[in-house]
Parts: structure tokens; C-alpha cells; sequence
């Protein structure tokens, strides 16, 4: 059926060289519905009761479409916070990795100093093999020579 033609036959606006779409049109137009001049009754309670039902989808729809609409909003917020916690998660954990490295420098220096003062000043034997003759008998020496 060709739209806006009114009461014109669908087959005449269909060129000539065309003659099967001609027919394929003839045949399609005897199964549109009939056009409706008739005006519904307001008063018949199965107008009203569809009309009713109508009216409420209409507004389930809206009220569908705002709900969409808010969910949508809330994932996309909740979606910006959770890449910022995991961007803060990332430098927090780079941060951690920072600290337990100075934290094993840190051990790492307090073995070897703690080493050097057992050497130097708890083991008269070790520190008098490992230095040589000249700090052996410098001030420091007759201190702990001293002390002893």
C-alpha cells in the first residue's frame, strides 16, 4: 500500500515496465485495514478500560526509562570511584614497595654497623689482627685499652 494516496489505486503510480510489482501491489492492498472514520465512544467502559490500561503503560514506560536513566547515573559515578580507588590503590602499593625497600637498606646498615662495633670495640683479639700496626696504637686503642 503506498502511504498518502488517499483513495488512488496503489497499482497506478507503479510504472508500466514494472508489471509484476503492479500486481504484487494489488494484492497487498486488499489486505490493509480499512481507514477509520468513525469516532470511538468515550462512554463505552471497554474504550475507557483501554484507554486506562494505555495510559498506564505510558506511564511504566516513562517511569522505566527514568529508572534506566538513574541506574545508568549511579554506575557511572560508582565507575569513577572505583577507578580513582584503584589509581590511590596503585600508589599506595608503590609507596609500600618504596618503604620496605628503604626499610631493608635500612637493616641491611644496621647489620654492618652493628658488625663493625662487635669487631672494633667487643673483640679486642678480632680488631687488633684485622687493622693495621699504625691505628693499633692511635688514640682511639688507648681509650678502649683503657676502658678495659
Amino acid at each position: 500500500m503506498v502511504v498518502g494516496l488517499g483513495d488512488m489505486d496503489p497499482s497506478e503510480s507503479v510504472p508500466s515496465f514494472a508489471p509484476e510489482l503492479k500486481q504484487k501491489l494489488i494484492d497487498v492492498s486488499l489486505f490493509a485495514p480499512a481507514p477509520k472514520h468513525e469516532r470511538t465512544d468515550v462512554s463505552d467502559p471497554l474504550d475507557q478500560a483501554g484507554q486506562t490500561v494505555l495510559g498506564m503503560l505510558q506511564q511504566a514506560a516513562v517511569a522505566a526509562r527514568e529508572n534506566c536513566q538513574q541506574a545508568l547515573d549511579v554506575a557511572h559515578k560508582l565507575s569513577l570511584q572505583l577507578r580513582a580507588a584503584e589509581d590511590r590503590i596503585k600508589d599506595l602499593e608503590a609507596d609500600v614497595q618504596h618503604y620496605q625497600e628503604r626499610t631493608a637498606r635500612g637493616e641491611e646498615w644496621l647489620l654492618r654497623i652493628a658488625k663493625d662495633i662487635e669487631q672494633k670495640f667487643l673483640d679486642p683479639n678480632a680488631g687488633r689482627s684485622q687493622q693495621s700496626p699504625a691505628r693499633q696504637s692511635g688514640p682511639l686503642r688507648r681509650r678502649l685499652e683503657a676502658a678495659e
